[in-house]
Order: structure tokens, then C-alpha cells, then sequence
């Protein structure tokens, strides 16, 4: 939408890696990640840990570190290695010579631990300013949601429904908005631990805004929001829902 702030960059869900993270190029020193640790279906680690790392260095796989590497990968997220499983995190030969091809990084873990971790299992944070991104599919922006949030930014979704997506954000405060008192009302009692407001913001003043972040004491500069309303309403509804967002909030990430 034009806004009178036209700074924000836009960037479909497809783009984020190759636009803030190209495989190609090493990670930066001091990149903070998620992680992925449990494995999936053929051998693939699909669930995020509750906590972010930091990328110390990148290092490339050798014997040394590829011996002791597989069973530190399947930490808890809090620098403690877990000894749930002691197969390889592939299932055939080529996966198997690829992994142990596959670059690795040092990171450092909330508690101080240090290991070393295969790139493709590292999620980078996006840590710029003003960006945008758009998502096609549900799965997609909570995974992007729960990623891109860092622990000490503030975290608002508008259009929370039960809350399934921001009950996961790890963030220093959270708000869910939904228009549905039912929607609210399930969300509140299922995470008690997170503020749900009944309310449609597309009918709320710009006054009303402003003192919505004030008095929950958000700041622009750590905020990310969540817009998940497409489903329930109209394309033209979720523009003016962006437009209201990027004029009176000015959030780091939507």
C-alpha cells in the first residue's frame, strides 16, 4: 500500500533466503539463528528449539569434527546434548556423504556452549529494519513469525484466532488481536500467559493506535507484527490493515 512512509522493502516468502541469506556466502560473525533439532520424515530435523544461537565462526567439515559432531547437534536449545537418537540424520548414502561434506559453524548457545553445526540446520534472524515479508501459506508465516522474532523484540499479531501462532513466539512481550470474542476467549484460556484483545482494528482510530503501544509499552525499533486476516476478509481490508501498521507503528519486521 503507499503510506507516507515508503522505506519498508518488500520480500515474498520464496526470496528470504537468497535476499538476506545466500547459502553461497558464509554466515557473519555474531548472526544469531534458530535451530532446528528433532528429526522428520527421512531423517530431516523439522522442529525449531525455544531458544536462538549465535554463529562464533564457519568451519568446514574435517574427521575431527564430523566424529563428534551428531550427537552434540541434537541439543535442547540450551547447550545440553541429548542422547535420544544416535542415527545419522540421513537416510541413503548420497544424504550421508552430502552431510558429511556440509560445511559446519561454531555457534554458542544461551548458556555458553560451544558447537559446531550443520549450515542447512541453522535458521539466520533477520536483523534489518523496515522489512516486509509475504506469505502464501499459514505454516509458512508461523514459521516465519517464530524465526524472525528475536527474544528481546515485542511481538504483536493482529488476526491471533486461538493464538496457535503467537502461543510459539518466544519474545520479551507479546499481544494477540483478534475481532472474534470467541477466538479470544479460547486463545486466553489455553495461553493464559499472553494478552489477547477483542478488537477490529480496521474500524479503530489512529488515536487509538498510538495508545495501544504506549500503554503496552511496545517500541518501534524491536517490533515485529504478525498480520494473519486474508482468510476472513477482504485483499483491499488486509492493504489498509498493512497501511495502518507501517503509518501509526512503524514495526522493525511485518
Amino acid at each position: 500500500p503507499k503510506t507516507n512512509n515508503s522505506s519498508y522493502t518488500y520480500h515474498s516468502f520464496d526470496e528470504v533466503n537468497t535476499d538476506f541469506f545466500p547459502v553461497h556466502l558464509p554466515l557473519p560473525k555474531n548472526t544469531p539463528c534458530r535451530l532446528l533439532l528433532s528429526k522428520g520424515k527421512n531423517g530431516r530435523k523439522t522442529s525449531l528449539s525455544p531458544h536462538s544461537v549465535i554463529t562464533l565462526e564457519e568451519e568446514p567439515a574435517d574427521d575431527s569434527t564430523s566424529s563428534d559432531c551428531s550427537k552434540k547437534e541434537k541439543s535442547d536449545g540450551t547447550g545440553d546434548a541429548t542422547d535420544n537418537d544416535d542415527k545419522d540424520d540421513t537416510s541413503d548414502k548420497d544424504n550421508k556423504e552430502d552431510a558429511a561434506n556440509e560445511k559446519r559453524i561454531k555457534v554458542q548457545y544461551p548458556a555458553g556452549s560451544t558447537y559446531n553445526i550443520r549450515r542447512s540446520y541453522l535458521l539466520p534472524i533477520i536483523q534489518q529494519q523496515r522489512v516486509i515479508l509475504l506469505v502464501p501459506e499459514t505454516v509458512d508465516y508461523r514459521r516465519l513469525c517464530i524465526v524472525h522474532t528475536r527474544p528481546q523484540d515485542g511481538f504483536i499479531e493482529i488476526g491471533s484466532d486461538l493464538g496457535k501462532t503467537i502461543g510459539q513466539v518466544v519474545a520479551s512481550k507479546t499481544l494477540g488481536i483478534d475481532k472474534s470474542s470467541t477466538s479470544v476467549e479460547i486463545a486466553s484460556n489455553d495461553y493464559p500467559t499472553i494478552q489477547f484483545l477483542e478488537k477490529d482494528v480496521l474500524v479503530e482510530s489512529k488515536d487509538w493506535w498510538k495508545d495501544l503501544l504506549i500503554s503496552s509499552n511496545f517500541t518501534t525499533d524491536d517490533l515485529i507484527v504478525g498480520i494473519d486476516i486474508n482468510g476472513n476478509r477482504e485483499f483491499e481490508a488486509v492493504r489498509e490493515c498493512l497501511k495502518r501498521v507501517l503509518e501509526w507503528w512503524e514495526p522493525r519486521l511485518v
